[in-house]
């Protein structure tokens, strides 16, 4: 009984950790998305600027870098970067 219980915390465990990288990932790209979009608009909202620079910043990765995320985010800070301030 004590086998079943610790296999069946065991496939909880991962079928989380497989949901949260999964909503991770959604995430990210979205925000990937989003700067792409960013970068085609002539004129964009500052907020939504800085909105996208900060989670792009949260979501490139700290330690495993994602390298279009970073691509997009010195792109937007680039082109939009006056709107910062």
């Amino acid at each position: 009984m004590d086998i079943f219980l610790f296999i069946l915390v065991i496939i909880g465990m991962v079928g989380v950790f497989y949901l949260l990288t999964r909503w991770e990932k959604r995430t990210k790209n979205t925000y990937k998305e989003k700067a792409a979009n960013l970068l085609l608009a002539s004129d964009p909202d500052p907020k939504e600027v800085r909105d996208t620079i900060k989670n792009l910043r949260l979501y490139a990765g700290r330690f495993f870098k994602d390298k279009e995320a970073i691509r997009l985010l010195t792109e937007l800070q680039d082109k939009h970067g006056h709107l910062l301030i």
